[in-house]
């Protein structure tokens, strides 16, 4: 003990002794520098350890940040060792993951731009770009009448002219869906209206081809009589544009069970095969946002299914749906719709992300504003000037009201029909009908007050002397009413 004791004590005084030699040779040698040069390099070594820690941790702090937990992500990034990670998510989840922790409800639209940002490979050709007006040399009038329009040797849809002064038309042979988008003001309605009369311009019976028109927007069909081409009484309001969806989801089916059992492929196989023509089924939808985007969503849902049904079996059923919306976006245009589409028209639009939705590729952002011009998607893609029906000017009504008007077919279509000439009118009760011209006989007014009273709606009535809502007789029963 006492050794180690002596031990200890010895080494202490020889590092003391060394110690203070070699204070001694730097006071001889260097002198107070050798302190100050020694002060200010202790200072640099703690800025550089302060400095250093600091950047160390901020950059910790980052990439914690880029981290999605457990809590707040859908599948946490796993932490491998050695700076490998392991993620479980759809390319660009966590994206949408951060902005939903961040209080940023991710749209639909943005959610596709970002999973398809992420999709894109980076040497991956840019989405093609169409002209705003691929045939420079091209003439497009301002304005194309469809009553004056050439007649196709097969039925379609007439869209318009080209820049060479050719008809631009969808054949309804195999055609499927068809999407309309543009800005208020394009033409969209003058184009589904002039479908509607290029159509009955070519068969007027319904035998080869019928119409169904659902307008939530009460603008543009309100006003058709009881045309024999009609499917069914334009549907006028969400629940009857339902109604009239299912019922041509039921044809649908009831058509493949009739191809299936004549061993046919589609219409056309089948008239060859039983020598039975089925008529083409046109449904023109001016609005589409007002169905997919249905406030009540169970509704709008079971109505996306329908259509996606038809969509899917109607090309070979001879069933098509012509939609049209001036919002399109990934919600009002859902990919189960677009994917389906045989065709589209696109007019002017303000984004390139809305003519991607409706025709695949940008462009229509770049059309001119000239109300009627659009790009035509069906096998390939060219500009066009849409066919003019005179909405405003009330030519397409004069055009309907001058066709035979027997009474609303009598079909299975699920909603309320009308047709005078078959339908038993009980005794007592005064008739009524879509060729009346005069003024409504006093027994007619006493009986509209009477049914108004009792029902308390100016469209119930309607519905029921009439079948179908909105239009002239609306008015004309709102004036019996009024006195």
């Amino acid at each position: 003990m006492l050794a180690i004791v002596a031990g200890v004590g010895g080494l202490g005084y020889l590092i003391y002794r060394l110690a203070e030699n070699t204070v001694v040779t730097i006071d001889r040698t260097w002198g107070p520098a050798f302190y100050q040069i020694a002060a200010a390099a202790s200072l640099l070594a703690f800025v550089l350890v302060v400095v250093g820690g600091a950047v160390v941790l901020v950059q910790w702090m980052a990439r914690k940040s880029r981290q999605i937990g457990a809590r707040d992500g859908l599948y946490p990034r796993i932490d491998g060792g050695h700076g490998q990670y392991a993620d479980l998510n759809e390319p660009g989840a966590q994206s949408l993951a951060v902005m939903a922790a961040a209080g940023r409800r991710p749209t639909a639209a943005l959610a596709g731009r970002v999973i398809d940002a992420h999709y894109r490979q980076p040497d991956a050709p840019a989405p093609p770009v169409l002209p705003a007006q691929p045939e420079q040399l091209g003439y497009y009038p301002s304005r194309v009448d469809v009553y004056s329009a050439p007649l196709p040797r097969d039925l379609a849809l007439p869209v318009g002219v080209d820049g060479g002064g050719q008809p631009v038309t969808l054949p309804l042979r195999n055609l499927g869906n068809v999407l309309v988008g543009g800005l208020p003001g394009g033409g969209k309605s003058e184009l589904l209206a002039s479908m509607i009369a290029g159509l009955l311009r070519q068969d007027a019976t319904g035998q080869r081809v019928q119409i169904a028109a659902i307008d939530t927007k009460l603008v543009t069909f309100g006003n058709l009589p009881a045309l024999a081409a009609l499917y069914a009484p334009p549907a006028l309001e969400i629940d009857d544009a339902h109604a009239l969806t299912e019922a041509l989801l039921a044809e649908v089916r009831r058509r493949f069970e009739m191809l299936h059992a004549a061993g046919a492929r589609s219409v056309e196989e089948y008239q060859t095969r039983t020598g039975e023509t089925l008529a083409y089924i046109v449904a023109v939808i001016d609005e589409l946002a007002d169905l997919t985007s249905d406030s009540d969503r169970r509704r709008g849902a079971a109505w996306l299914a329908a259509a996606t049904e038809i969509g899917r079996k109607g090309r070979a059923a001879g069933v098509s749906l012509v939609m049209a919306t001036q919002r399109p976006s990934s919600d009002v245009i859902p990919s189960s719709l677009r994917n389906l589409a045989g065709a589209a028209v696109a007019f002017r639009l303000a984004r390139a992300d809305d003519s991607r939705l409706v025709l695949d590729a940008a462009g229509a952002e770049m059309l001119p504003a000239t109300p009627g011009r659009c790009l035509v998607r069906h096998r390939d893609t060219a500009q066009a000037q849409a066919y003019f029906a005179g909405l405003e000017g009330g030519r397409f009504d004069q055009f309907c009201a001058a066709l035979p008007a027997p009474g609303w077919p009598v079909r299975d279509a699920g909603i309320p029909a009308f047709s005078p000439a078959e339908e038993p009118v009980p005794a007592g009760i005064p008739v009524f009908g879509t060729d009346q011209t005069l003024d409504y006989t006093p027994e007619q007014v006493a009986h509209i007050r009477q049914r108004y009273a009792a029902l308390g709606s100016l469209k119930a009535v309607q519905r029921e002397i009439y079948g179908q809502e909105g239009g002239y007789w609306f008015y004309r029963i709102r004036a019996a009413v009024e006195g």
